[in-house]
């Protein structure tokens, strides 16, 4: 008997292939032109070594002490350049500023849309990154979205299921996002 369904799924994936060729080829060309470059706006390490800092306040809560030493550890792995973390914005060089140092009415437009804690807002341009949310667990969350943006994937707990490149120029994109979670609870709960 002739089963129709395995002709139709080839068909898909011939469909998917030329989807990706084509993707494939605007990357390389994006690339070759320099288009895909001149998006990363904000270097944090060049040539193995760092090239920004991350800043929190003195009194930063818990989850922002976090978001920065798991910033400064996965960047490390990633690059060899151990970011330096300091309380104060540094004038001469790249940084990462994180919840509480926002600067005022950073998060003005994310407390319009929502009042869920764990929503954040990233924004870089101009040699900053700012990261903060409505809460410190939000600016946690950011950190993580940051690392991803960067490469980083945790496909099970603990370092044996965390994957990255290795790079000695890492930068992030010119970007300003709000982060709203579309159900409240990010975390796994055992029930039982």
């Amino acid at each position: 008997m002739f089963d129709s369904s395995v002709k139709h799924q080839g068909s898909i994936l011939a469909g998917l292939k030329k989807l990706l060729g084509l993707n494939m080829a605007v990357m390389a060309f994006l690339g070759w032109t320099g288009a895909a470059s001149a998006m990363a706006e904000v270097t944090l390490v060049e040539g193995g070594e760092p090239v920004a800092k991350i800043v929190i306040s003195d009194d930063a809560a818990e989850d922002e002490r976090t978001a920065a030493d798991e910033l400064v550890h996965y960047i490390s792995e990633m690059s060899g350049a151990r970011l330096e973390i300091v309380n104060e914005v540094p004038e001469d060089m790249s940084a990462i500023v994180l919840g509480a140092k926002a600067p005022d009415g950073f998060l003005d437009q994310l407390h319009q849309e929502t009042s869920d804690g764990a929503s954040f807002r990233i924004k870089a341009a101009d040699g900053r990154i700012i990261v903060a949310g409505l809460e410190s667990q939000g600016t946690l969350f950011g950190a993580y979205e940051l690392l991803e943006q960067l490469g980083v994937r945790w496909f099970l707990p603990d370092e044996i299921g965390t994957v990255f490149s290795e790079s000695p120029d890492l930068a992030i994109a010119r970007q300003d996002v709000l982060e709203i979670p579309s159900f409240s609870g990010r975390l796994l709960q055992a029930i039982g």
